[in-house]
């Protein structure tokens, strides 16, 4: 087991490599001049020119990633062209609410996928078989953007019972934490709910199928001890790993819902930094999330082989 954690370690740093040269060279597609953007339309080609030396734009490509890379590797993400901020203080500030909204999404995720899998793959009512096929369909079919806008003229204009924008730190203010959180959490969840039951059913449904599951019927052994024992167990498995990718799905998926409820998180700060041609602060948030992407894969991957003592890994 230490081997194989040692060399998936190691395996990840290919992929982080090849994600910075993916991120830098997405950079220099993206059409606009951030040192325009800084100094406005009214500065001229010698000020232009000066602060683009100033921020070691005039140089080639290739050096430009090359020492941004051997700043990364320390732990230095850099500046913001627009205010001179640290890339690393403008994430940090902004991690603990996407963190927030990301873990609240996922576990209601499971406590809305997991009852309703069951219900689909274990139940004989035709009527509560049907209504999670339709929930599966409709939280698949409607793009969360609008659900998050619907959300917002009902429980936000209409009622007022909620608040539509912001966010407040859980350990100042629990109640208002949660008020704040629960609008763009639903919006979420419901896609993601849909994903993890609708995986979730179909893995159950084709481990009800198995040879084993009939031969443990065939012995008189109950339909409970069946479903915990074997259908259950052996049923989740496959979930695990694909809710590690639904996660990462989820931070992609937080820079729509953080920029309708105007939540600050990394979302936000991506999109507000993609507007403004704000460099270091787009390549730092990007490579964040992909950090965080492939660490959360790699967590998954070792729950699954301590949770499944078949897997064996090879030298």
């Amino acid at each position: 087991m230490r081997r194989y954690v040692g060399v998936r370690i190691l395996q990840l740093l290919p992929v982080l490599l090849i994600a910075s040269v993916v991120i830098w060279g997405m950079i220099f597609i993206v059409p606009g001049d951030p040192v325009l953007i800084k100094l406005g339309p009214d500065a001229t080609p010698a000020q232009l020119e000066a602060a683009r030396e100033e921020l070691g734009l005039d140089r080639p490509i290739a050096v430009q990633y090359v020492d941004w890379l051997s700043r990364v590797a320390v732990g230095d993400l850099g500046n913001s062209y627009l205010n001179d901020l640290p890339v690393a203080g403008l994430i940090a500030k902004r991690i603990p609410a996407t963190l927030h909204l990301v873990t609240a999404t996922a576990l209601l995720s499971l406590l809305i996928s997991f009852p309703m899998a069951m219900i689909g793959a274990a139940s004989k009512n035709r009527f509560a078989k049907g209504s999670v096929s339709t929930y599966i369909s409709l939280a698949l079919a409607v793009p969360s953007f609008l659900i998050g806008i619907v959300l917002i003229l009902v429980f936000g204009v209409q009622l007022g019972m909620l608040p539509t924008t912001g966010y407040v730190p859980i350990w100042e203010d629990f109640g208002e934490s949660l008020r704040h959180l629960v609008l763009p959490v639903i919006t979420m969840s419901i896609f993601f709910s849909g994903l993890l039951a609708r995986f979730l059913k179909a893995s159950l449904l084709a481990e009800m199928n198995e040879d084993y599951v009939r031969t443990a019927r065939s012995k008189g052994v109950g339909e409970r001890a069946i479903w915990r024992a074997h259908i259950l167990r052996n049923g989740l498995l496959p979930v695990v790993t694909v809710f590690g990718l639904y996660v990462g799905t989820l931070l992609a998926g937080a820079v729509i819902t953080e920029s309708i409820f105007t939540f600050p998180g990394l979302g936000s700060l991506l999109l507000n930094s993609v507007s403004q041609r704000d460099y270091p602060v787009i390549q730092g948030t990007i490579l964040m999330v992909i950090v965080a992407f492939v660490v959360v894969n790699l967590l998954v991957d070792l729950l699954y082989a301590a949770l499944d003592p078949r897997i064996r890994y090879a030298k």
